[in-house]
Formats: structure tokens, sequence, C-alpha cells
């Protein structure tokens, strides 16, 4: 919600703008940078923007990191990125694998199941597992890059109920940073109000936003309202922290996944089935696949209905990001492989999406009662139970007979709350637990 106050501010920093009162902005170093990083995600007005850079003061660059981390599986293969990359470890790693037994039998053994489950990734903290999901390997990227860049504060986004906003609050915690999130609606359901309450645990400010160009207003007036509040703009983390930084959490994934091939957890699939939405995972995946020298083919299920307009954008988006992170890892370390990546490369399911964006399709709802039933692995309809719907549909029609096939759990299914913390929650969100 957009509040006086917020205006007020943004006000204030137009008129700084048109005045040159505040600071000069041919001076300015990292807060520019941290705006021409929120300008790629968030279409703003001019006069904003330049609002913005007129509030942008010098910083140092960066700061020295007293608990970097090496011992990554993708830094040991190539020690001169750990040189260049930052990662604190807030991740429980490596997460376990484990047969399907019961699944594989239930389809004759026709092919051999196996599951990684991300919902691990949390690390225990004061005798209790933090929040996992696929989201905490990017964010041991995302968050080092923020504190190194010295950020008191981080920003993202994410849908009402998003396992990635909850995992951000959570890690920042961690690291004393303030986070805030602005959340755009999506349906009610049980994980949307339970992680609701979690961000209220995690002291995350969060801000309804009804649609994207509000949530773009929104945004310069966070950047605003940071900028008092904290002495600094936010470091802004894009969705699902689904950029570069982020994906390398995922071409790291994969090294671990080698390294479990190798000590004897499972055989080398030949499918690995995950969600996409903001395309990070897959992206990540699909190129540390490559650089490690496995022969796997990552498939993505898409969590979009098929007449969502995100779905025609999914391969290109998938390309772009596979192209931009594989160029910074090989900027870094010119001994990581430099591929070519098109279109060719990427395999999608998009049928599995139901009639919208957290909408449980009923494919989703079968897939989750059969993990439930027979293995005892518990899923969410919005994201892990749609790509087990459309992995299970690949198994029914024959198509990966004979082969060995690692589903890829996304989902945090531990994280008990407290419903008195509704009473703590911001008022617009009360009225989602009535």
């Amino acid at each position: 919600m957009i509040t006086h106050r917020t205006i007020a501010c943004l006000l204030f920093a137009v008129s700084c703008a048109s005045a040159h009162a505040y600071v000069s902005l041919s001076k300015s170093t990292f807060e520019r940078d941290r705006i021409d990083v929120m300008l790629q995600y968030v279409a703003l007005p001019e006069a904003i923007k330049e609002s913005l850079y007129a509030l942008a003061v010098n910083q140092d660059a960066q700061v020295e990191l007293a608990n970097n981390t090496y011992d990554r599986p993708l830094f040991v293969s190539y020690p001169q990125l750990a040189q260049e990359i930052v990662c604190i470890e807030l991740g429980d790693l490596p997460t376990p694998v484990s047969p399907l037994l019961n699944l594989s039998a239930y389809f004759g053994n026709r092919v051999h199941l196996f599951h990684k489950n991300d919902g691990l990734t949390g690390r225990i903290v004061n005798g209790a597992r933090s929040f996992g999901g696929n989201k905490v390997r990017k964010l041991e990227f995302l968050l080092a890059d923020a504190v190194m860049h010295n950020a008191h504060s981080v920003m993202t986004y994410g849908a009402l109920g998003s396992n990635h906003v909850v995992a951000t609050g959570a890690c920042c915690k961690q690291l004393g940073l303030q986070c805030t999130a602005l959340l755009t609606p999506q349906p009610l359901g049980e994980i949307v109000c339970r992680n609701l309450l979690l961000m209220r645990a995690y002291d995350i400010e969060i801000i309804l936003n009804p649609n994207r160009a509000i949530r773009n207003v929104q945004t310069a007036c966070s950047f605003v309202q940071s900028k008092y509040h904290c002495g600094q703009m936010p470091y802004l983390i894009p969705t699902g922290g689904s950029c570069p930084i982020g994906a390398i959490g995922f071409v790291n994934a994969a090294f671990e996944l080698r390294e479990q091939i190798a000590r004897g957890d499972l055989p080398e699939p030949d499918y690995i089935y995950v969600p996409v939405g903001s395309c990070g995972t897959i992206a990540g995946l699909m190129l540390g696949v490559r650089a490690a020298g496995l022969k796997s083919k990552v498939v993505g299920v898409g969590v979009f209905p098929d007449n969502d307009p995100l779905d025609p954008y999914f391969v290109p988006q998938i390309v772009s990001l596979l192209n931009k992170t594989n160029t910074f890892l090989a900027d870094k370390g010119a001994s990581f492989p430099l591929f070519e990546w098109d279109a060719r490369d990427v395999e999608i399911r998009l049928n599995f999406g139901g009639s919208a964006y957290g909408v449980p399709s009923p494919e989703a709802q079968e897939a989750k009662a059969l993990f439930q039933t027979l293995e005892n692995v518990r899923l969410d309809t919005t994201y892990s139970a749609k790509a087990a719907a459309g992995m299970l549909h690949d198994v029914i029609s024959g198509t990966v007979d004979g082969s060995v096939v690692l589903f890829w759990n996304t989902f945090c299914a531990d994280a008990p709350v407290d419903n008195g913390a509704i009473a703590r929650l911001p008022k617009p969100f009360q009225r989602f637990f009535d």
C-alpha cells in the first residue's frame, strides 16, 4: 500500500532532482548502480529516475567478507571463480537424494525415479531449521554480493505466498539485513497463509501492490524510504532471484549433483525435472549440467496456465539468462567454458499450469496425492506438484521408459508457524485470514 508519507518522500526526491539540491550526479557510485539494476526490472518516468539518481551518494564499492566460503563444488572445480565471486554459506548443503522406490514400483519399474529434496536447504539456527527450498541456493550468492557491497537492506518481489520472499527474509535475518518485499495478489490457500505468517516471523516489511504498474511506483517510493530509514538505497533482488548472480546457485547445484553421483548416491540421471517460473533454477541447472559434463537432460514444467502471456517468453527468457550467466562466469574464470545456447537446448512442458498462477491444476492435485501416499513426500500445488505432474505424464506416456529420472523438489514443506502472528501482520494482509 502506498502511504501519504511514501508519496511525500517521492515528491521530495523529485524536488531534489529539479533543484540539484542534494548531491552531484557525476560523483555517485554504488547507489547509482543499485538504481540502474532496479531500472532493468521497473519502468519509471525520466523525472523519477533523475530524482533517484540525485539522492545517490558516494560509497566504498565493496567490503571484505569475513564469512566468504570457498568450498562449494563449483569453486572446487574452478578455483579461480572463488577469487572473483563471493558466496556466504546460508544453505544446509548438499541436500539429500533418495530413490522413489514405491513410486517406481507403482509404474511397474519401467523407470528408476529419484528425489532430490531442496526443501532441506534451511540451516539449523538456534536449534530449529530455517526456511529452505530452492531459493536458498541463489541467496548464497545474491546476499553475499549485497553484503560485499555494504548493503544494509534488501528489496525483492513476489506473489502473496512467495517462497522466494520467505527464504530471502530468513537469510536476511541471519545476516542482520532489513528485508522489504513488494507483493502482488495470488489465489489464497494453505501455503499462501503459511508464508504470510512466516514473513511476519522473519520481520519482512511486506507491501501489497494490486498490479505491476503500482508496484513500479512503489519500488521508487521504497528506494526513497530506505534511503531515509537505512541511510542508503536497498540492494534489489528480482523476482525469484532469477538473474546471473542468483542462477550461479544452481550452476553450483549441478556440480553438487555430480559429486553425489560419484559417491554412488544415485546413477547419473537421464532426465531432471524442475518447475519453471522466473527461470533462474532451470537456467542455472542447465548451464551447470553441461559445464559439469553430465549427460542429463533438464526438463522444465511451466507453472503458469497455457493461455498466460508469459508462456511464449519462457524459452527466450531461459536462453537469455543462460547466455548472461555463462558469459558472467566465463569472464570471472578464464577456464570456465563458454557454450552456445539457443531455443533447441530448452525442453519445457507447458500443459500443467492450471487455470491461473497459484491455482492447483487437476494434474498437480493428483501428483501431490500420489507423492504423499506412496512416498510421504509433501509438494505444493503452485510449483513442485506441477513439475511432478509433468514428470508423471512423461512416465505414463512411456517417454522416459528405461531411464533414470530425478525429480528436483523445490518445496520447503516443514515450516511451523505461529497463528498468533496474524494480529501482527499489516492490516491489508489480516483480511486474508477471515
